[in-house]
């Protein structure tokens, strides 16, 4: 944005507001006061800012219980059989759901093929703890189940904490004086959820 001097990989420890305006702290830092903030972490978090400046929203985001998720960036040799779907949920099987990556533009390089594969939610919170690295043979076996032997996986597999809210709040956003929550944990646990809420929330502010 013009004229905006956003910083990056800043970690916002605090945040005050006078009921107007919202200011912005790092552990070292101020980053500046501002009109509106719209907020869009997990809840857990949501809920640990704001418990101190936006009570109401606090309440309601530490009612929000999660399940864990370890996803996976797989990839199939160039000449195997393409996929006959674009994604799949799966029952019964350690994975949970399968996406064809190719699918979306720009996602995979040119003549691989690429998968993206959910943990069921089950397996994933008995072993959210393991380190990524050792844990990786046990899911990318799951995986082969499915996808075939010479399936491997294109980096080790990402640990989502947060991933699928069990319990949504069931409104696009929350507002409390200058501070706006949205995400997907507000009105369900898939991205376009996330989508939604934030669409809804910056309209909110934008059209008041």
């Amino acid at each position: 944005l013009e004229g905006i001097d956003a910083p990056y990989a800043a970690r916002i420890s605090r945040i005050e507001t006078d009921g107007s305006t919202v200011t912005l702290h790092t552990d070292d830092q101020n980053l500046g006061t501002f009109d509106r903030l719209i907020i869009t972490a997990p809840a857990p978090q949501t809920h640990d800012l704001l418990k101190a400046c936006a009570p109401i929203i606090a309440e309601h985001a530490v009612a929000v219980t999660y399940d864990p998720n370890w996803t996976l960036m797989l990839e199939r040799p160039a000449d195997a059989e393409p996929l006959q779907f674009d994604a799949a949920e799966i029952t019964a099987h350690p994975v949970a759901w399968l996406c064809h990556d190719n699918a979306k533009p720009q996602r995979a390089p040119p003549g691989h093929q690429r998968r993206v594969a959910q943990i069921a939610a089950a397996i994933t919170r008995d072993t959210i703890d393991e380190d990524p690295e050792a844990i990786a043979p046990k899911l990318l076996a799951a995986a082969q189940e499915q996808l075939g032997e010479h399936t491997t996986l294109a980096q080790k597999p990402h640990r989502w904490r947060y991933a699928f809210a069990t319990n949504a709040v069931g409104e696009p956003y929350l507002a409390e004086g200058p501070i706006t929550a949205a995400g997907d944990w507000l009105l369900g646990n898939r991205a376009h959820h996330a989508a939604n809420s934030g669409r809804a929330a910056a309209e909110a502010i934008i059209n008041p």
